[in-house]
């Protein structure tokens, strides 16, 4: 009776494993055609979209290539690259609301 539990239990964990990386997947395309639309639209800072784009992109290939990996050194190197690409994507989002900010503050000062 535990064999059992024990597989249902494990199915469970690689069934809510690929549901969260076919979700990951998703919400990086759904990101990526957002910033299509604002380069096509013009919509904020059109170089720092360039780079929130080629960041996703390139975090996106980097996504697919390293999925089934089993590997202990290649599993470090996707946390490594994942906190780069967080923590450079939050600094570049810094910067356009600090300019949007200070478009507000010029646009009320006048």
């Amino acid at each position: 009776m535990l064999k059992y539990t024990k597989a249902v239990i494990n199915d469970s964990i690689k069934d809510l494993r690929f549901f969260l990386h076919l979700f990951s997947i998703v919400t990086q395309i759904f990101y990526l055609a957002y910033i299509v639309y604002a380069l096509i639209t013009k919509t904020g800072v059109f170089y720092l979209n360039i780079a929130l784009g080629v960041i996703s992109l390139a975090y996106l290939v980097f996504f697919f290539v390293t999925y089934k990996s089993e590997d202990k050194k290649t599993k470090h190197t996707a946390y490594v690259v994942r906190h780069t690409k967080t923590i450079t994507k939050l600094c570049i989002n810094a910067l356009t609301l600090g300019v949007a900010v200070y478009g507000l503050y010029l646009s009320t000062k006048s």
